[in-house]
């Protein structure tokens, strides 16, 4: 199996890192609400984080498509929040 060639290993790192720190957050947010929707990012972030760390080729498209999916949710939460402020 192709390794992923890693150019700048401080994204890498970063990446890591930041996968790190919402998981924690996601599961301490799980604990408090007991709902199980809760469980689907923690999912999808832990993919990731075994995606990067067997430095696999597919892990930079599952990225693209994470940053994807993050970019519409927010424009959708922004969306639902000005709706909600006006009436």
């Amino acid at each position: 199996m192709k390794k992923l060639q890693i150019v700048d290993t401080t994204y890498y790192n970063v990446l890591i890192v930041i996968l790190s720190v919402l998981i924690l957050y996601n599961s301490y947010a799980l604990m408090n609400t007991q709902s199980l929707f809760g469980i689907v990012p923690i999912i999808i972030q832990c993919v990731l984080i075994y995606l990067l760390a067997t430095r696999n080729v597919c892990s930079q498209k599952a990225i693209n498509i994470w940053i994807l999916l993050i970019f519409i949710g927010a424009s959708m939460l922004k969306g639902t929040y000005i709706n909600y402020t006006l009436g």
